[in-house]
């Protein structure tokens, strides 16, 4: 989970926004990977036409961000490889919730993420402190808002929503963070990237629907 994080959080400034949130989203893709290979579970159709409807999106995205350079590339790589690390997460905290409660997991893998941050930060030799009081004010809103309001509101949802519903649902994250890149910081959608995107968001679609296992690892809970 903490690289999962540390990859996505740059590739947001290399590649935008859209391009980041989209590709994150394709987790589960290798999801179903896993479950196909390593669980012996058979795919539907649903899977295989959704695996390649996103990788038929993922490369339209590529193709948009090759004329802006190598720079924008290695953000959509860093999105990409984000989507492989939250996989191995959700397949390790399905093992680790056959003995743990969601709490005391969920509060386990947030403390190790936030040590994992810290030691890629002093490698990096990334400053803890010396930030003006707009950005503490974006660390704490983050934190609070996006990160612990989000995730205690799907866990709250999905007491009377059904899980398969509830995971569609969140689909709207990249489509919702496409409209706000596009009004606060300008990145607006051009018709390759529009058309892969929705190329991606339907194969995610079908993925989810049609693998029982990625289904349930996919919906957080």
């Amino acid at each position: 989970l903490g690289t999962d994080l540390a990859l996505w959080h740059t590739a947001v400034v290399k590649t935008s926004v859209a391009n980041a949130t989209l590709l994150v989203n394709t987790t589960p893709i290798p999801v179903g990977l896993y479950a196909a290979w390593v669980l012996r579970e058979r795919p539907g159709a649903p899977f295989v036409l959704g695996t390649a409807s996103a990788l038929l999106g993922t490369a339209l995205l590529l193709r948009a961000d090759r004329g802006l350079g190598a720079v924008a590339l290695s953000g959509d790589a860093l999105a990409l490889s984000a989507a492989l690390f939250y996989a191995a997460y959700l397949i390790a905290m399905k093992r680790v919730r056959r003995r743990v409660d969601a709490l005391h997991g969920t509060l386990a893998a947030t403390l190790g993420a936030v040590a994992v941050l810290g030691l890629y930060a002093v490698l990096r030799g990334d400053p803890f402190t010396g930030f003006p009081a707009r950005s503490w004010w974006a660390f704490l809103g983050a934190a609070g808002i996006s990160q612990l309001g989000g995730v205690l509101g799907i866990a709250w949802g999905l007491r009377w929503l059904r899980a398969t519903f509830a995971s569609l649902t969140l689909l709207v994250q990249p489509v919702g963070t496409a409209l706000l890149g596009w009004l606060l910081l300008g990145e607006a959608l051009g018709p390759l990237q529009a058309l892969g995107g929705a190329a991606v968001l339907a194969g995610i679609v079908l993925v989810t629907r049609g693998g029982r296992f990625s289904r349930k690892l996919c919906t957080p809970a």
